[in-house]
């Protein structure tokens, strides 16, 4: 959006995803976040839309050629560009802090979560919904939650954290956005997550990740 000079966004449902429908809770969750975006004027929701310039529903007509940022920006006819998409003023209670995230779907088992936590589980604070908390600390013992209303506040721990940790998700996508330090649980499967900035390491195969974190 941005390279295409910005402007108003109309968020809408999807006819052929109904499990994924943004009416409600997650377009309200969504919003603030992208309101307090420069090239952004407006945040709207329509059911159905009209008068649209850019249409990026189709975008996954490209699925399997690249990263769901290639796939997008073929949609769109632009060059996909992965410079800082996000700004947020940081939560500065996070500092020191790594903000940890695992959804349900896009895992990969090899990723050593457990040797990460015992290692540096005082200084880690879990931003997720309920099931994915309770899930991650029967896994992987007791850590902090953080609490959040929307994806602004979200956005807003990140940045003031020093890293985040986790999956392809809402949480890995905004610290991406901002260009956070952050390392992948990469899905070996749907590898379509990359974002390769200097700050971003992403989980294949080398084992020795894990010493990198923990330096």
């Amino acid at each position: 959006m941005r390279e295409l000079g910005g402007g108003h966004l109309v968020i809408t449902d999807h006819n052929k995803t109904p499990q994924l429908m943004m009416e409600g809770f997650k377009y309200e969750s969504l919003r603030p976040l992208l309101e307090c975006q420069e090239y952004i004027s407006g945040v709207s929701f329509e059911k159905n839309p009209k008068d649209i310039d850019f249409d990026v529903t189709g975008f996954r007509k490209h699925w399997g050629t690249g990263t769901i940022i290639e796939m997008h920006a073929k949609e769109l006819g632009v060059s996909p560009c992965i410079e800082k998409w996000l700004e947020v003023k940081p939560d500065l209670s996070l500092q020191g802090k790594i903000v940890c995230c695992r959804s349900t779907r896009y895992r990969n088992d090899l990723f050593p979560w457990k040797g990460i936590i015992d290692k540096i589980r005082d200084r880690v604070v879990f931003i997720g919904v309920h099931d994915e908390y309770g899930n991650f600390v029967q896994n992987f013992g007791k850590v902090d939650r953080f609490l959040t209303n929307n994806c602004l506040e979200i956005a807003q721990a990140i940045a003031g954290s020093d890293m985040f940790i986790g999956n392809q998700s809402s949480p890995f996508w905004i610290a991406a956005g901002l260009h956070h330090p952050l390392i992948q649980e990469t899905c070996l499967d749907v590898p379509d997550s990359i974002v390769k900035y200097n700050a971003a390491r992403y989980w294949v195969d080398d084992i020795k990740i894990i010493k990198d974190i923990l330096k």
